[in-house]
């Protein structure tokens, strides 16, 4: 089993769920969710703007931007 599997056993996250990142900061989390749980739904919410804007640029050179969305 790789980091990523027993990180996310010990959360309890499994494929399929939807998953809210509270303070979300510049995606890292957000992305490396998405990587690991491709069925999953995941939203971040931060309050500062230009961490979103950071986080949606990242999607998008990610191809992710269909698939998070990021909140302020």
């Amino acid at each position: 089993m790789n980091t990523g599997n027993n990180f996310l056993k010990a959360l309890g996250l499994e494929d399929g769920m939807n998953i809210l990142d509270v303070g979300c900061g510049s995606w890292l989390l957000c992305h490396r969710l998405k990587e690991w749980l491709s069925g999953s739904s995941v939203t971040g919410s931060d309050i500062d703007e230009c961490l979103i804007e950071y986080a949606r640029k990242k999607s998008s050179e990610k191809g992710l931007i269909l698939s998070e969305q990021y909140r302020v």
